[in-house]
């Protein structure tokens, strides 16, 4: 993984690996709870020991037979191996991001 991530220097441009990766933290909506049956957007993270944080970026409303529901949706923003406070503000930095831009 390691590697990997180093290699991404060649990619960017700037001589350098990227400081954080973006993804989806499932393959759908957010699930009721304790529904959940597959962890892994999220769980191969963990097990790497690279800190992720989830975050929201908005909500979609689903309608049901009983009721209209908002369920959130979210990316998770991973870091690199023992970096949890640039992840943190790379965190930072996204979700202000996100947040002027949903304002308009």
């Amino acid at each position: 993984l390691l590697k990997h991530w180093n290699a991404t220097a060649s990619r960017t441009g700037l001589d350098r690996p990227v400081d954080g990766i973006i993804s989806p933290v499932a393959p759908t909506l957010a699930p009721q709870h304790n529904e959940t049956n597959w962890w892994g957007y999220t769980s191969y993270w963990n097990l790497a020991d690279y800190p992720a944080a989830v975050f929201p970026v908005g909500l979609k409303e689903i309608s049901t037979d009983k009721s209209v529901t908002k369920l959130p949706i979210c990316l998770q923003i991973i870091g690199r191996r023992l970096n949890e406070e640039k992840t943190l503000a790379l965190l930072n930095l996204v979700d202000k991001l996100c947040n002027v831009t949903a304002k308009g």
